[in-house]
C-alpha cells in the first residue's frame, strides 16, 4: 500500500499543495495542478493512487505524485464545481448541474460510468457503509 500526506489549500487563482511531517513543507516538484483552484483531491485504491479533481479535469498521480492520466471535462463555458470521491469513483456536478460518474481503474485511468443530464443535480455525495461487514 502506498503511502502519502499532503496538505492541498485551494485559492481563487492557485492551489499550493503541501506535504506533512515533523513540518508542513510546501512542494514544487510535483504533478500536482497548482495554476488554478483545486475541487477536491483523495486517495483511490488502497491509498495508491491520488485523484485531485479541478474545474476542468480529473487528474491521477501515484503516491509519488507523479501523473499518469488526466479527462478533461468541459471548457470555458462548463465547468466543475463539486466532486465526491470514495473508493474508485469520482462523482463530479458541473455549472449547468449535470452528473458526470467516472471509475479510476488500477492503472490510473478514468473511465466514463455514468451521465445524469436529463435533470439538475445540486449536491452529490458517496458513501460506503460498512457496518454489516
Amino acid at each position: 500500500m502506498g503511502y502519502h500526506s499532503y496538505l492541498v489549500l485551494s485559492r481563487d487563482n492557485s492551489t499550493i499543495v503541501l506535504k506533512t511531517g515533523q513540518e508542513l513543507q510546501q512542494i514544487k516538484d510535483s504533478d500536482f495542478y497548482t495554476n488554478g483552484p483545486t475541487v477536491s483531491v483523495n486517495s483511490v485504491w488502497n491509498e495508491s493512487l491520488i485523484v485531485q479533481v479541478e474545474p476542468n479535469r480529473i487528474l491521477v498521480l501515484n503516491s509519488n505524485a507523479k501523473k499518469l492520466a488526466e479527462k478533461e471535462i468541459g471548457d470555458d463555458d462548463v465547468w466543475i464545481v463539486s466532486a465526491s470521491v470514495l473508493d474508485r469513483f469520482v462523482c463530479v456536478i458541473l455549472n449547468l448541474g449535470h452528473l458526470y460518474v467516472y471509475e479510476i481503474l488500477e492503472t490510473g485511468q478514468v473511465q466514463a460510468v455514468y451521465e445524469f443530464a436529463d435533470f439538475v443535480v445540486s449536491a452529490v455525495s458517496l458513501y460506503a457503509d460498512k457496518s454489516h461487514q
